[in-house]
Order: C-alpha cells, then structure tokens, then sequence
C-alpha cells in the first residue's frame, strides 16, 4: 500500500491538462452511466472514467463485470473475462436521445440471443458543496420511490479514480429504496484541490461530514437516516466520521482494516512474495529486512538509514530481493524502486504529513451506532486476520452493535478470482456480497 499511500505528485497539474479533452469527450460521447433494467428483470450497471475513457459493464445477479473497449462513441466491446479485449465475445450498443444521454442498451453476447435493457431513470442532483476552503463536486441518486429518504454517503478508497463516474455503489443502494450521495475526491474529477493518496485521516473525514451537511438541508432526504460506506481506505475514514457527528447513524465498511497502515504492510507484503513463489528462509529474511523499514519509519525516517543500508548489503544477491522491487504497493518495494537516496530525502518530508502508525481501534471503540464489516478472506491488500479479531472483540467483550462477513474465497474488493502463472485473475464479485450490503442497510434505514 505504500505506493497508494504516498502521494502521486503531478495528478493535479495532469488533471488540468486533461480538463480540454474531457469536456470535448462530454460533448462527443454519450452519456451512459448509470443502471439498465433488462425484460427479464435483471438489472446492470455502467460505470468508469471519462478521463481515460475507462467503462465497465456489471451484472448485479451474476457479479460478472467486464471492461468495456470503444469502438466509437455509441459501441463498445469486450472478451469473455474481467479485463480481456480479445477474443471478441460481448458487444454493447448505446441509444441516446436529443441530449445525447444513453436511454437503452443493447446487449449482443455471444451464444445468446440479442437482449434489450432500458435505462432506469433514476432521479440524479449533481452540485458542488464547500469543506474548507474547497469546493468538491458531487451526485446525489435518489430511488424512484417518494421520498424524503435514506441515505448513504461514501468514503473512497485510495484511488485518484473519479468516484461520482467510477463508484457503481449509488444505482445498486438506489434500486434498493437508499439514496446515495457520492463525491469526487479532493484533486479528482471535478473537485478541487491537489489529489494526495497519504491518508489524511482527518481531513478526508472532514470532507465526508461535509457532504453530509449538504445532504441535510435537502428537501429530499430524511436527515434523520443517514449512513456511511467506506471502502478500503474508506474503511478507516467512514468511523472516524462518524465518531465525530452525530449525525451518522450507522457505518457500512467494505474490506477496511482495524489495524495500522504499518501493520496491514507487515502481513501484506510477506503474502506478496509468498504467490510470486517464495517461502520459509527467503520470507524470514524479508521480515527483518522488513522490520527495520518499519522501525526506521517510526522515527520518522529521520535516522535508521545506516541500519537499512547494512540489510539492503546482507539481502542484495538473494532472489527474494530483486523479485521485492515487483510489489510496488508494499513498503519495501516502494522504497527499492524509488532508491535509497531518493529515499532519504523523501520519505521524512511525507511523514510529516500522516501518520502510518495511526490506530483506528480507540475510534472503533467508542462508536456504538450499528456497523457492519463485509470482509476477503483472501484479501492480500487488506490482511483479515487481525482485523476479525479486533471486531470479535468489539462485539464480545464491549458489546458494539456490530456484524461481519467474510466471504472466504474473495480478493481485495470482494472479488472472487483464479489462480494463474502465480497470478490472481479477476473472475467476479462474491455471490451475496451485493444483497449483503443492501439487505443490511435496507434494515438500518428502515426500508421494507
């Protein structure tokens, strides 16, 4: 994680760059996100990036999504897989009204007969709220029901994906009878300031408590049922939120971790080097190579390199070295790939500004609304272990209203996948990971 930690510098200004091609692309491309609702009920949903042009079709009764390549602006296609292109198995066709606002999809998959989905039209609020001295953009779906109703707002994980266009949570809460509010990240998508992937812990919060003051004085919602959902590193800012308005009633996370960055890099990275092949010594010998990163990080990085450099001497010729510097999102391959030198110089400098030690169990601890953990009992990005063990207390011994799931055969994501080459492939979601979501915050927000 410590890749997505670290703060891509750059995204912002690349943003701005882009902003020209985004809007030419809006004004070219229809608009196709949202949900569709074939004859025989079953119900799909469009989402991605118009930044990269990036779409992903996804099933809600099978858990089956693929991405979706253009061919030109109205017809996409894709194989038979989670990401692959080719062979060519699935084509979509879009039809769009005078707005240039898709209103159906056109299924044409192969071995099936050609399908028809209609979009639903479920009602959608975008503005603009203020945090700080920011301004972040945001999308409000409402059910087709009447209202005043529920509501979930969502804390993003640690992507610089544009949630308002990439997020599918809102039409899958919004056929459900929840509202759903969802924001760009500050420095993603429309919003301002500079995109960072450290864990300001308590400025992201302080973002998501802002959009709940805007949903508050809404005429459509019922300020008095509303909810947060945090996924990954929203795991860790939905509950401190929610620890600090009382206006949160009741906390969804999805594959969030009640441990530290620190510790989630500790079980991480070793089961990294585990699927790429290796085992016993070669995984010894990275965790104390491992251990004295993490003691030179607790000091800031500030001393501890003399340490560092006599291990990165010891360890420089075994296999398990070089192979690290393929796991850029741990710690250690994170500091090899960027160079000790460079490392000396930067690493102080981002301390400064988060804290990878953080501790989310004290915020856990004094939360007594309903929570619900929905976790991967495969998850290498997110370790579960020490996470059960932590709620299983919380539930045991202090009596916090709260549920886990675990889904036993699920990735990071709650996606199932197949082994591979030493690689996990991406299959689909959990069978009853979305009615797990949905039937619970049906029940915390009263929705029968």
């Amino acid at each position: 994680m410590f890749k997505r930690i670290f703060v891509l510098f750059g995204v912002a200004t690349l943003l701005s760059l882009l902003a020209a091609t985004v809007h030419s692309q809006e004004a070219i491309y229809p608009y196709i996100i949202g949900a569709y609702l074939y004859q025989s009920g079953k119900i799909v949903i469009i989402n991605g990036n118009t930044e990269t042009d990036s779409w992903r079709y996804l099933d809600l009764e099978t858990g089956i999504s693929h991405k979706m390549y253009r061919d030109d602006a109205r017809n996409f296609h894709s194989g038979s897989n989670w990401s692959s292109e080719t062979p060519v198995e699935k084509h979509y066709r879009f039809e769009v009204d005078e707005g240039n606002r898709a209103t159906a999809l056109i299924a044409d998959f192969k071995g099936e007969t050609t399908k028809v989905a209609r979009r639903i039209e479920f009602p959608e609020i975008t503005t603009t709220f203020e945090s700080g001295d920011l301004n972040l953009y945001g999308k409000l779906v409402l059910p087709l029901s009447k209202g005043p109703h529920p509501v979930v707002t969502i804390a993003h994980g640690s992507d610089p994906t544009p949630a308002v266009e990439g997020y599918y949570f809102p039409y899958l809460y919004a056929a459900n009878g929840i509202a759903t509010f969802i924001y760009d990240k500050r420095g993603t998508g429309r919003s301002e300031g500079q995109y960072t992937s450290f864990p300001l812990f308590p400025v992201l919060a302080g973002d998501l408590i802002a959009g709940i003051n805007w949903l508050k004085s809404r005429p459509e919602i019922d300020a008095s049922r509303i909810g947060v959902a945090g996924f990954s590193q929203g795991g860790w800012i939905a509950p401190l939120a929610a620890s600090k308005s009382d206006d949160i009633r009741f906390v969804l996370v999805g594959y969030g971790m009640a441990m530290s960055i620190a510790d989630e890099d500790r079980l991480e990275a070793p089961l990294k080097l585990r699927i790429i092949g290796f085992e016993g010594e070669a995984i010894e010998q990275f965790k104390d190579f491992n251990r004295t990163l993490h003691e030179a990080a607790r000091v800031n990085f500030e001393n501890g390199w003399n340490e560092i450099e006599a291990k990165v001497a010891q360890y420089r010729k075994t296999e398990w070295f070089a192979a690290v510097k393929k796991t850029p999102t741990t710690w250690a391959g994170f500091i090899l790939n960027m160079g000790l030198e460079n490392a000396k110089k930067a690493l102080p400098e981002m301390l400064k500004s988060f804290d990878p030690f953080y501790d989310p169990v004290p915020t856990l601890e004094k939360l007594n609304i309903p929570m619900l953990w929905i976790l991967g009992g495969k998850d290498i990005e997110a370790p579960p272990e020490v996470t059960i063990a932590v709620l299983e207390r919380l539930r045991t011994e202090l009596g916090k209203p709260l549920e886990t799931v675990i889904f036993p055969h699920a990735d990071h994501g709650i996606v199932e996948f197949e082994e591979k080459d030493r690689k996990r492939i991406k299959t689909n979601y959990a069978d009853g990971y979305f009615s797990t979501m949905t039937d619970w915050l049906r029940r915390q927000a009263g929705v029968y």
